[in-house]
């Protein structure tokens, strides 16, 4: 498809219709729901490879779902013809609250301050109080806290973070 950006981003999954006018659940593919700035282009299908383009007229939070609203899509008909898709969107349309629940996140390396290799992102959940992040360094796993006072800097071009920690915080606890 010419039109389509390189890189989309999955969003979820059009779960089902949510009224009589044509909107339409999204069930997440991440805990954390982002703020979509509507209308935005979008694309929807069952891969990234064959979505076809639409306009996403109004997105908002629902629970831990998104209510989607799309062009064209007017009655409870034309929502259920498009549920079990997916929703692609480009990057730039897709914003989180706090920079450190983005799931981008996951795949970012980890560096101490004195730039040695602290382990690579590779979950991450929603609490109550704040992010964790899953890490995986040296064959273990570690929640890590994902707030400001351990992540020091996020660099979006080169997929890495610098976090502080405190002794104990990355040790296996099973070695003492």
């Amino acid at each position: 498809m010419s039109n389509q950006p390189s890189t989309l981003v999955r969003l979820g999954v059009l779960t089902r219709a949510f009224g009589l006018e044509g909107k339409l659940r999204c069930k997440l593919d991440h805990e954390v729901i982002p703020q979509i700035a509507t209308p935005c282009a979008a694309w929807i299908g069952y891969s990234a490879n064959f979505a076809r383009p639409i306009e996403l007229t109004l997105c908002q939070a629902h629970g831990d779902d998104l209510l989607c609203t799309f062009e064209g899509v007017g009655t409870k008909e034309g929502a259920d013809a498009i549920v079990d898709q997916a929703l692609f969107l480009e990057p730039a349309a897709i914003q989180y609250s706090d920079p450190l629940t983005d799931p981008g996140i996951v795949g970012f390396q980890l560096y101490s301050p004195e730039g040695e290799p602290m382990g690579e992102v590779i979950g991450l959940q929603q609490t109550a109080a704040h992010a964790v992040w899953t890490v995986q360094s040296g064959g273990n796993e570690w929640l890590f806290p994902a707030v400001p006072a351990f992540v020091a800097a996020l660099n979006h071009e080169e997929r890495t973070a610098t976090i502080v920690t405190i002794p104990g915080m990355m040790e296996n606890q099973e070695d003492e």
